[in-house]
């Protein structure tokens, strides 16, 4: 946390969270320890800061389907052509926060390739492209 303004009595400061959460924000004289003293807090403090996770990234989203038996790369499935593929996108943020709400439009694209052995596909997930 670093201090950016002060004007008379107010003083503005910014801190950085990458983790998604509910914290304490507590505001007052400094123990030798650093720690607030609970006795000489500012008026409010302490509060309930709420951090929601940040825009999706899909580079740091986690996709769960059938491994491949060759060795493809991470992110990538294979199963025999004509069978159904069940996919399971974790949708997080670039500091893998999860997202837990319902996200429209879909953020993702998949792609379906014909590699390998007969009979086989290989399907990947990536970011969609913006219209």
């Amino acid at each position: 946390m670093r201090q950016v303004a002060s004007e008379g009595d107010a003083y503005s400061f910014l801190f950085n969270v990458t983790r998604a959460g509910t914290y304490e924000l507590q505001v007052g004289a400094p123990n030798a320890d650093g720690s607030v003293n609970g006795s000489v807090q500012v008026q409010g403090s302490p509060s309930s800061v709420i951090v929601r996770p940040g825009p999706l990234s899909a580079a740091a989203s986690k996709v769960f389907g059938p491994s491949c038996p060759d060795g493809e790369p991470e992110n990538k499935w294979c199963e025999g052509a004509g069978r159904p593929v069940r996919l399971w996108i974790e949708a997080r943020d670039a500091f893998g926060n999860p997202h837990e709400v319902a996200l429209a439009p879909v953020p993702f694209a998949i792609s379906v390739a014909k590699r390998g052995a007969p009979g086989k596909v290989l399907a990947s997930v990536s970011a969609a492209s913006k219209p």
